[in-house]
């Protein structure tokens, strides 16, 4: 049985969130320890994939006006819009020796953990295994290979990031979706009335589902599928680290910095 550390945090901002994530992969990569983290947002915020071009794909006035918060993410992917979620992340070695493989071999693996996760909730899911994706800038308009669906609709959004012998994945679980924010806010997303096809959140199959459910559904999945233990990790003894690397997250030019397909990093 291998040792996960488990990273509670409270409701964070979302630049915090960022940087604790990023904080992960590079414990992760400098000092080989995985870790498992479970999250929430302290505001409506709508993530960027890193190559994404926020001055083109996203209505900065629409998302001023509603008061929610835009970050760039670390991994690749579509918009997604953090509100009533729970998100989920992970991060391990590449070459560990439960958890590590190519991209397709740890995608497969966590979808089987979330999976398991939601078969605590009473909810049989299923894992994609074609499609790229749809071909707006949002995250839910349709699922990507090995991301998880309800009835055919997307239900779980994830990405990935492999960086320095490291990967780190993360994704958003909604208990409920927003479809007409998420439609203003994000350029070329259509109608909200067409998102109704194309994703599901868990209170629409569950409506008496709650977060605290779910957090504890995803400690028994991943517990169970990946054979692990679970150690609380202390995140006051980084807090300098983590501060520094919210900064980045904070600033324009990682938020709305162009950025070319084609670096040394693995993106998905």
């Amino acid at each position: 049985m291998y040792e996960v550390f488990l990273v509670e945090t409270p409701m964070g901002d979302p630049y915090v969130n960022m940087a604790v994530d990023e904080f992960c992969l590079l414990q992760a990569s400098k000092s080989g320890l995985v870790f498992l983290r479970l999250y929430t947002w302290s505001v409506p915020t709508l993530s960027l994939g890193y190559f994404q071009k926020a001055g083109e794909e996203v209505d900065l006035g629409f998302l001023q006006e509603r008061g929610m918060v835009l970050v760039r993410r670390l991994t690749g992917g579509r918009a997604v819009l953090h509100d009533d979620e729970l998100t989920y992340s992970f991060a391990a070695p590449v070459s560990h020796p439960a958890f590590g493989g190519d991209l397709r071999a740890t995608y497969l693996r966590l979808a089987g953990a979330l999976a398991a996760s939601l078969e605590f909730l009473g909810i049989r899911v299923e894992v994609c295994r074609g499609g790229g994706g749809g071909k707006s800038f949002l995250c839910f308009d349709a699922p990507s290979r090995y991301e998880i669906t309800w009835r055919g609709k997307k239900l779980i959004g994830s990405a990935q990031v492999r960086k320095r012998g490291a990967y780190l994945q993360h994704g958003s679980i909604p208990l409920t979706m927003d479809r007409a924010l998420l439609s203003g806010v994000v350029k070329g997303a259509g109608p909200a009335e067409a998102l109704l096809g194309q994703a599901v959140a868990l209170r629409e199959i569950d409506p008496a589902l709650n977060l605290s459910a779910l957090r504890e559904a995803l400690v028994r999945g991943f517990t169970a599928s990946l054979g692990i233990s679970l150690r609380k990790f202390d995140l006051f003894a980084h807090e300098g680290e983590i501060r520094c690397l919210a900064q980045k997250y904070r600033s324009r030019e990682w938020n709305f910095k162009e950025r070319k397909v084609g670096d040394l990093d693995e993106r998905l």
